[in-house]
């Protein structure tokens, strides 16, 4: 493993890693871990692997993107395993997914609903919310969320066979 780095982009964190030469590579192991300070009861959790190359005299390119964070400060690190099962870490990557800046409400999907959809929405602050859902011509047609909500990105599967009368179709959506 000649590099093992980690880029923030909004909510997603891109790792990206090279090797120089490869030798009877099995996989990279993917483990992240959610840091508090205290770096001796971290709990590492698998997220992912992706296929060595196996064997190897060139450089060669990995990457792998952790999508739709939470904002807190993460840890990252390669779990590199051999065909025999014999394995080494990488060194820890640490990367921080900040609280957005603004408020903001995403563009849902599917659009139309039909008859389901997923709306983002991001708070820069703890904050009372209302989402609610009108038809076409103006009139509310149900209450998706009426809460105190924390800051950060936050997600909600509207399903409008849950709520009775809406038909899919052209919806508007309202955060307040």
């Amino acid at each position: 493993l000649s590099s093992f780095t980690s880029a923030v982009n909004g909510k997603d964190v891109s790792l990206n890693w090279e090797t120089k030469t490869e030798k009877n590579s099995n996989k990279f192991v993917i483990e992240k871990t959610i840091t508090d300070g205290n770096v001796n009861n971290l709990k590492w959790e698998f997220v992912t692997s992706v296929k060595a190359a196996d064997l190897s005299n060139s450089p060669k390119l990995y990457s792998f993107t952790d999508k739709n964070l939470q904002a807190d400060k993460y840890q990252y690190r390669l779990k590199m395993i051999d065909n025999d099962g014999s394995f080494e870490y990488s060194k820890v990557v640490e990367v921080e997914i900040t609280l957005p800046k603004n408020f903001e409400l995403s563009q849902n999907y599917p659009n139309p609903f039909n008859p389901t959809a997923k709306i983002n929405y991001s708070l820069p602050n703890d904050s009372r919310v209302t989402l609610e859902v009108f038809n076409i011509i103006g009139e509310r047609v149900a209450q998706i969320v009426n809460k105190e909500q924390a800051a950060g990105y936050h997600v909600v599967n509207f399903g409008s066979s849950s709520f009775n009368n809406i038909t899919s179709g052209i919806l508007l959506y309202k955060l307040t």
